[in-house]
């Protein structure tokens, strides 16, 4: 979504290891990202990767970090994983370095977002996308990062778990699907993504949430997206969680 041309306007919303684009989209320029990432449409998408190669299909899953560009335009479900998720290492090694494509129907954008997720990489990916019901510890924890996502240190969290520190790590990953230290920073990027929708400016935000100033959120949210903030939000209709 990288030098985004005119023609791209939807809604997006965030959970806690992913990103769900519905609407427009359009061509892009030549741009790699830390998320894993699956465009999924009623119509053949093509995209343009490595030296003048290009995949056409009408769901296509691209690997974190491979360079590409979307060369075709439509409407779509995009779905962005964390690339260092649970769900977007399985997919990185399922493409083994270059996208892959399945020609199975998208599914109708419906339900909450975490649904149309699985649903989208269902498409992709053979595996159920499911995580373990999260302990009470865990949720407790969750609860205090969505409030502050810098509150505690792993030693302290773990502490409140009565776990040491590698179990709640461990744990940690398990239930919720992606390590402490990039969940927090998916909060973090959230919590400016919110702010920014409701106005405030990009350094108030990105102060706000923890990020050491705007150019530092831009730079994440850029690396994990291939997009600065305010181009996400100039598009589209941002969907807080509930």
């Amino acid at each position: 979504m990288a030098e985004r041309k005119a023609g791209w306007g939807g809604s997006v919303e965030v959970g806690p290891w992913w990103l769900l684009y519905t609407g427009v989209y359009g061509p892009t320029g030549r741009h790699a990202h830390h998320a894993a990432q699956v465009i999924s449409s009623t119509a053949d998408v093509t995209v343009n990767y490595g030296d003048g190669a290009a995949l056409r299909s009408r769901t296509i899953a691209i690997p974190s970090d491979l360079t590409h560009a979307i060369v075709s335009s439509g409407t779509a479900t995009i779905v962005f994983v964390d690339g260092e998720s649970a769900a977007g290492r399985r997919l990185s090694a399922r493409c083994d370095g270059r996208p892959v494509g399945a020609d199975t129907l998208t599914p109708a954008p419906v339900g909450d977002g975490g649904q149309i997720v699985s649903e989208v990489l269902a498409l992709v990916d053979d595996t159920t996308v499911t995580a373990e019901p999260v302990t009470p510890a865990v949720a407790a924890v969750l609860a205090e990062l969505a409030d502050d996502p810098g509150t505690g240190t792993l030693v302290e969290l773990a502490a409140r778990t009565g776990l040491s520190p590698s179990r709640f790590s461990q744990r940690f990953a398990r239930e919720v699907g992606i390590p402490l230290r990039s969940y927090r920073r998916w909060v973090r990027m959230l919590h400016a993504v919110e702010a920014l929708a409701q106005g405030t400016s990009l350094t108030a935000a990105a102060h706000d949430a923890g990020f050491v100033d705007s150019a530092h959120l831009t730079h994440t949210f850029r690396d994990h997206f291939g997009l600065a903030p305010t181009d996400l939000l100039a598009a589209t209709r941002f969907q807080p969680p509930d």
